[in-house]
């Protein structure tokens, strides 16, 4: 809002105010100017308001006020070294015609000290407002304000701000996925560890509860791409290996001992790991679908039927394989092994099959087939369809 248009208003609303005033002079007499005594601490105060917004219009008319400008109101450090401390300087000037004066109101951190060296600045100078930020040890990015309070009508708070990144003593991934995994067959997951401060470091112990759980380090060349950018003075890839335990999703934590510069201070850090075992069986053909099965659809009983479909096994082991079992029990399977790993599944309709229904999600078929002894090594195939006379 322009200086004219706020002295525009000012006076507008006070000659409103007075008209006001002179309507409750006409109708009502009190000691004060007809003003009622229930009326008066409103009245002075509505008063004392329009006399200094008044004052502030031809303050601004006038441009006699003063005027604070920064230039740069935020200053990044960058990347700056654990339990160091840190400073930067902000210049506000004074762009206008009075004396400007600064006062320091609040920080947004404790570690963030505000001090103005000059507290007033004459037309035409600067002064100068010193903000110090202490890193401490954790690692991570931060922003910290400082506030100020100025006598300036037009700015009466100016907000400085620092911020950067702390070196990390130890850098890694928070979580490290296997993907999927066959059964009983170890999986790799490699990843890589590095310092922003330290010239050398060790992983000297992991600790991991998860099956067939297994780590190992190896060394990384410098100009590796996955190191680009990331100002690092040492690094290592880490490799942790499972085989993820029984059947379906699996998660787990490792805990890893890193030691630096300081032997006798030794940091531990934790990551999240995940995967899923894949199932022990699975079943391959053109009419499955991966979620619902096999659907055969409504059949007629006056002629037979038959649904091919391949079965791979997975895993390091040989197992027996047979059909474990078949639902409804009116349908049946065989199977016919054409190597060591995969066998051809052949689902059969006999031709005058009594009629039967399995075709919703409350009521259908499977056929289940696995090793007859041991029962964690199987698969079922869910079965919709129906079977009726013609």
């Amino acid at each position: 809002m322009t200086a004219q248009r706020k002295i525009f208003l000012i006076v507008s609303g006070f000659a409103a105010f007075i008209a006001c005033s002179g309507a409750i002079v006409a109708s009502t007499k009190t000691e004060i100017e007809g003003i009622p005594r229930r009326l008066l601490p409103q009245y002075k105060a509505k008063v004392n308001q329009v006399i200094e917004d008044v004052a502030y219009a031809e303050l601004i008319g006038k441009q006699i006020h003063p005027a604070a400008f920064v230039l740069h109101e935020k200053f990044d450090f960058g990347l700056l070294d654990p339990q160091t401390t840190a400073s930067h300087d902000f210049y506000v000037e004074n762009q206008g015609k009075a004396p400007l004066v600064l006062e320091l109101v609040n920080t947004t951190c404790k570690c963030t000290v505000g001090k103005v060296g000059d507290r007033e600045i004459l037309p035409g100078g600067a002064g100068k407002v010193t903000l110090t930020w202490n890193t401490g040890l954790k690692a991570e990015s931060y922003e910290q304000t400082a506030r100020i309070k100025t006598n300036d009508p037009l700015n009466p708070t100016i907000d400085l701000t620092v911020s950067g990144e702390i070196r990390a003593e130890m850098k890694m991934p928070e979580a490290i996925s296997f993907g999927s995994l066959n059964p009983g067959t170890a999986k790799s997951a490699k990843f890589i560890v590095y310092s922003q401060v330290w010239d050398d470091f060790e992983l000297t112990e992991v600790n991991c509860e998860l099956p067939g759980f297994y780590w190992d380090v190896h060394p990384i060349d410098s100009t590796h791409p996955k190191l680009r950018d990331l100002d690092f003075k040492s690094a290592w890839e880490i490799e942790f290996s499972t085989t993820g335990g029984s059947r379906g999703h699996f998660e787990g934590e490792a805990e890893m001992v890193f030691v630096g510069s300081d032997p006798q201070q030794p940091i531990r850090r934790k990551v999240s790991l995940d995967g899923k075992v894949r199932a022990p069986i699975n079943f391959y053909g053109p009419e499955l679908h991966q979620e619902k099965g096999l659907e055969i659809g409504v059949l007629t009983n006056n002629q037979p039927h038959e649904f091919p479909m391949i079965v791979r096994l997975r895993g390091p082991q040989v197992h027996p394989i047979e059909v474990l079992g078949v639902e409804p029990k009116e349908l049946s399977a065989r199977l016919e092994p054409l190597d060591e790993n995969q066998y051809r599944l052949v689902l059969e309709i006999p031709k005058d099959c009594p009629q039967v229904q399995f075709n919703r999600k409350d009521l259908h078929g499977y056929i289940e087939v696995g090793d007859p002894n041991d029962k964690s090594y199987s698969n079922w195939l869910p079965l919709y369809g129906a079977v009726v006379s013609p």
